[in-house]
């Protein structure tokens, strides 16, 4: 593939930011999310993605959810409180490095137990059920500002699709 078109072209995006950020209300952050995560979803042929803001510590409710290109995640939707620190995003948090896992359903990574199996008991169900259960592929990366990593996105693929490549 051309390198060119492998590049993410955000001129869109940060044409908008401006007045998404000059909207002065607490919806401003919540915009620029969402249309980052529309282009990263858009150019990585993503079907679902997530950013998470992280506290200092603690848990945390999901910020932004892209499925199908629309947004998912509404205010008022009653999820359980996202443990930053358990599952796939633990593991990038520990390790401050992205990682890609083929198949989020396998029994055993690498010869340890599946992180996310093992989340799975706590986890919301209409969230399992319509951003979890059709999932295969995801890769999760972490944003980091100096050290400190206060931010996670999550890209994900449908089972029936070609999983993510290193």
């Amino acid at each position: 593939m051309d390198p060119e078109k492998q590049k993410i072209s955000a001129e869109n995006l940060l044409g908008r930011m401006p007045s998404l950020a000059l909207s002065g209300d607490d919806s401003a952050i919540d915009l620029i999310l969402y249309e980052v995560l529309k282009l990263l979803t858009n150019e990585t042929g993503a079907d679902i993605g997530q950013i998470n803001l992280l506290p200092k510590g603690g848990r945390v409710e999901k910020v932004c959810i892209i499925k199908d290109g629309v947004p998912w995640l509404k205010k008022g939707m009653d999820m359980h409180l996202f443990e930053p620190f358990k599952g796939f995003t633990g593991v990038v948090i520990r390790s401050g490095k992205s990682i890609l896992v083929k198949d989020i359903w396998e029994k055993s990574q690498t010869r340890t137990p599946n992180p996310f199996l093992k989340l799975l008991p706590d986890m919301n169900n209409k969230y399992i059920r319509e951003i979890k259960k059709p999932a295969a592929s995801i890769i999760i990366f972490p944003i980091k500002r100096g050290n400190d990593i206060f931010c996670t996105v999550e890209l994900s693929r449908y089972r029936h699709r070609k999983a993510f490549g290193e």
